[in-house]
């Protein structure tokens, strides 16, 4: 990560502590966050750091507000989902699967439409017929601006319960992330299942464990969609992932080596 895209995470990651409640969805306290940020300059936690007082810091702090609702609460609140581009199918023992695609998703779904698409990259080793090592990145591009934002990386290890091409295919894993996906660092489980018959269904669940919001809470990550063969390398991957309010409708291209 280079020395400009440092900043640009950890500054948003900074707002999302001042945006974000503990106990409340994405979706909620997107729509909370601009009182709770003019409520903070008021009583001089956000202004004070500008020097200003009274009515000019409260001038201030607004413009403030709306400056960061625009360039970092959205990559925040967007932040909240990584598609979940994968199967419980294995890669195999000494391959190598890749994956590209993109979600588009509206970040604020009780009010006005703010499209934004999600590019994201998976690649993932098979460890062995039955375990597999993967890693995922991605970035946000508001529709709106063109403005590109790193939305973080994580990593997993996914062990196969069972795995039978002519009927499905069933796996479980566990992980670690940071990014403004978990507003910091994030722990999660998964739970995978996929049919391989002529219906090509899969089936994720991924519940997050956030480490930085100060209590105990889980975020319940559920996907469902196809995964069409299109050769016996690659797949395509159509996914509707659902969390905390928001939806992201994902499109992705598996290639396995």
């Amino acid at each position: 990560m280079d020395k400009q895209s440092a900043p640009r995470l950890l500054s948003t990651i900074d707002l999302s502590r001042l945006c974000f409640g503990r106990r409340s969805s994405c979706a909620e306290e997107i729509r909370r966050c601009p009182a709770n940020l003019t409520r903070d300059g008021a009583d001089g936690r956000v202004g004070e750091s500008y020097g200003l007082e009274g009515g000019v810091m409260r001038k201030h702090v607004k413009l403030l507000s709306a400056v960061a609702l625009l360039s970092g609460v959205l990559l925040v609140s967007t932040g909240c989902l990584f598609n979940l581009f994968q199967t419980a199918k294995m890669i195999g023992a000494g391959n190598m699967a890749v994956t590209v695609g993109t979600g588009l998703m509206d970040i604020i779904p009780d009010g006005e439409a703010n499209w934004n698409l999600t590019p994201q990259a998976r690649i993932a080793f098979g460890l062995s017929d039955a375990v597999d090592l993967g890693f995922q990145t991605g970035a946000l591009v508001p529709l709106s601006t063109g403005d590109f934002g790193w939305m973080g990386a994580k990593g997993d290890l996914v062990f196969s319960i069972l795995d039978d091409p002519d009927s499905f295919s069933l796996a479980m894993g566990f992980g670690a992330g940071y990014g403004v996906e978990f507003l910091n660092w994030g722990l999660f489980g998964e739970i995978l299942f996929s049919v391989n018959s002529v219906l090509p269904i899969t089936i994720a669940y991924q519940p997050t464990i956030p480490l930085d919001t100060g209590d105990f809470v889980i975020w319940h990550h559920l996907a469902g969609g196809l995964a069409l063969p299109i050769s016996e390398t690659a797949t395509m991957i159509l996914i509707v992932d659902y969390r905390n309010g928001l939806y992201s409708f994902g499109l992705a291209f598996e290639i396995s080596f």
